[in-house]
């Protein structure tokens, strides 16, 4: 009988005590009483009493994130409204991730509490001022495109001075003053140039979307531009052009060019626009151009005909370019698509960001002379599922003599260009198209680890981003729709 008492007493305790814990979270005092509790018992709470209670709140905020945006993309689907105007200012914050666990809150979870610093555990917070850029509404870019490819096309930004130069995917070239931003009204004012001559001879450049500009780079008062390439009927390749700046017309001429192309009646799949095409400067007069294989798996597996493993082809490579001479050096191989590209001088590493195929999206450490693997090794898989002699995809870079991503995405998020972080020297911000977010990463310059992970979601394709450190700014390209952002850490 005794037994029994005392059994029911230190049931009604334990009830009691889980009932206080829990009428208190989301109070002053339940911080206060999860300070006293050692993280071990946390650890065990988390994993058994407040598993439900976790997975619902879980489910809860993703369920809140997905129906503010849906709520953002309903209010502005089908405005029509005049390039150049605001059209969001919103203040957003960013999650902390840590091996793999996500916290919204900003605190990591118990036992894993002290892996990232105290000064670095709290959420930020950012302003977001979206400004439309509808390249529909500008003179001529529409008849661009055909019925069949109604997608508008991407663009591309470049700092000069007190400038931001835009050009989209098909070759519009807008610049607008930055001191604008601070505005509701950005003016977007046209820059007349010759890069039509460029594509006369290629229809494809005015039925397909895919088929256009890659980057710009404004380098010692010159515009430098890829693009798409027709070298002859049915085989391109990825090319540079240059114009002097002047925002009265822009002249161009061919700067980078070689005869080798990829055929699209000798691949089993070819997509134009996975081509790579990052410029950036780069030091010694240099500058670094990224180049892709279209997704080049050709028909013939025993020729086994691996362009990107070939030192002799351009193709799936980092390339440095002197600009006076116009000389190329092979920098790094072994790429399947490189969406981004980062000089850091004073760090004085390049990263470069890449996508994947089905998953396996990544972001390299390069060193000069390296090979990255593709595609021998990748994280992804192809898309039909399929086995291929010529690209087998072993889920290790190190083991055949590759060097492995300082991180990659599996699922992949649709990878983009990439910029330093302007509040610390070892933080970068890291664009994606398929995930819609920032993804800010700290390397740690002692064994180049990336030791603190976040995400703050934009809720549209990011396309490119720039830093205008004098300003406390980055700049961002949004795609489907076109918009122009202010992002700025508050």
């Amino acid at each position: 009988m005794k037994k029994k008492i005392i059994y029911i007493i230190i049931i009604s305790i334990s009830i009691a005590i889980i009932s206080y814990f829990g009428s208190t979270i989301g109070t002053s005092k339940f911080v206060s009483i999860k300070k006293i509790i050692p993280k071990e018992v946390k650890h065990i709470l988390n994993k058994t009493i407040y598993l439900i209670p976790n997975l619902r709140k879980e489910i809860n905020r993703n369920r809140n994130y997905i129906e503010q945006i849906d709520i953002r993309q309903r209010q502005y689907a089908n405005l029509q409204s005049k390039n150049g105007y605001l059209i969001e200012d919103l203040i957003i914050k960013d999650e902390i991730f840590v091996m793999g666990r996500r916290n919204p809150q900003g605190t990591l979870n118990d036992l894993i509490n002290d892996i990232v610093p105290e000064d670095e555990k709290n959420i930020s917070n950012f302003r977001l001022k979206k400004f439309v850029f509808n390249a529909n509404l500008i003179s001529g870019e529409s008849n661009y495109l055909n019925d069949k490819y109604a997608r508008t096309p991407g663009g591309y930004l470049a700092q000069d001075e007190d400038n931001v130069l835009i050009t989209s995917g098909k070759g519009t070239i807008n610049f607008f003053k930055i001191n604008e931003m601070q505005n509701n009204k950005i003016n977007l004012n046209n820059l007349n140039s010759n890069l039509l001559s460029f594509f006369v001879n290629d229809e494809n450049y005015f039925l397909n979307h895919e088929v256009g500009v890659r980057d710009i780079l404004i380098d010692d008062n010159y515009l430098y531009l890829s693009f798409n390439n027709k070298v002859r009927n049915d085989c391109y390749n990825i090319e540079i052009v240059k114009a002097k700046l002047n925002y009265t017309f822009l002249d161009f001429e061919k700067f980078y060019t070689y005869p080798e192309c990829i055929e699209i009646s000798k691949v089993q799949k070819f997509f134009v626009n996975q081509s790579g095409g990052r410029l950036e400067k780069y030091k010694d007069n240099k500058i670094l151009f990224s180049t892709g294989s279209m997704r080049a798996y050709y028909n013939d597996e025993n020729a086994k005909k691996i362009v990107e493993q070939s030192k002799d082809s351009k193709f799936g490579k980092v390339i440095s370019i002197n600009i006076e001479t116009g000389e190329d050096e092979l920098f790094t191989m072994g790429h399947r698509n490189p969406q981004g590209l980062l000089y850091d001088s004073t760090n004085n590493i390049v990263l470069e960001t890449e996508h994947g195929p089905q998953g396996g999206d990544e972001i390299n450490l390069l060193e000069m002379n390296k090979n990255y693997g593709w595609p021998i090794s990748s994280y992804g898989v192809h898309y039909d599922g399929k086995q291929r002699i010529n690209a087998p995809l072993h889920k290790s870079h190190s083991d055949y003599g590759y060097e492995e991503p300082l991180k990659y995405w599996t699922p992949g998020i649709g990878i983009s260009q990439l910029t330093k972080s302007i509040e610390n020297k070892n933080e970068y911000l890291v664009s994606s198209m398929k995930n819609r977010s920032m993804h800010i990463l700290k390397i740690n310059p002692e064994d180049n680890k990336i030791n603190n992970y976040r995400i703050l979601h934009i809720g549209q394709r990011i396309r490119d981003i720039i830093a205008v450190k004098e300003k406390q700014i980055y700049i961002l390209f949004l795609e489907d729709p076109s918009r122009i952002v202010l992002l700025r850490k508050i």
